[in-house]
């Protein structure tokens, strides 16, 4: 519903002052600054990082908002990989160029869907501290679909019972009271 991705949708999606879905009204997916970043990375395997890069220009914002090409490419420490091409990358350096491509088209939101799938502890670990940066420091809206990331930052974290909201906070329990809250950033849950 979010991405726009459901024609049958109906609900209410908005981003700021941005309306996105009314009702069955729904504004086209290919309107919507949302960077997609989903388990297994889809990048063009016949070019290189930098252009895998590029190709994301093309739905860049223009009013200057978001970060540059040059800023995304320090931020996920990709200058080493510019000129490798996309079959010679680890699955872990793939999923960081996908962020970097979701990042480089200065999005509004970022939809990630568990996107530390098949990368090491050591890669894990990076891309949480990362995408907790980008929370924090970018204030880019993250929609964080992941319950491994919430049982890796929060281990006491009960994620029964949490339904569609997965990935988006975690119920915690002191015996006397359940509390839900968001565990990167802040996290609106819609029904």
């Amino acid at each position: 519903v979010i991405a726009g991705l459901e024609p049958a949708a109906v609900g209410r999606v908005r981003i700021g002052d941005e309306s996105w879905q009314e009702g069955a009204r729904s504004l086209p997916p290919h309107r919507r600054r949302v960077g997609f970043v989903f388990q297994h990375p889809v990048l063009f395997d016949h070019l290189d990082v930098r252009a895998n890069l590029d190709y994301a220009l093309h739905r860049r914002r223009t009013d200057g908002a978001g970060l540059s090409f040059d800023q995304v490419v320090e931020l996920l420490g990709l200058g080493i990989l510019l000129s490798r091409r996309a079959p010679g990358l680890s699955g872990g350096e793939r999923q960081l160029v996908a962020v970097a491509r979701a990042l480089a088209q200065q999005t509004d939101c970022l939809l990630l869907d568990e996107p530390a799938a098949g990368m090491n502890p050591q890669e894990t670990s990076d891309l949480d501290q990362l995408i907790c940066k980008i929370s924090e420091e970018e204030k880019i809206a993250i929609l964080l679909i992941d319950p491994a990331f919430v049982k890796r930052r929060c281990p006491a974290a009960d994620l029964h019972g949490l339904g569609r909201t997965d990935g988006l906070g975690a119920r915690f329990s002191d015996g006397d009271h359940d509390t839900q809250r968001p565990v990167v950033g802040r996290a609106d849950v819609l029904d």
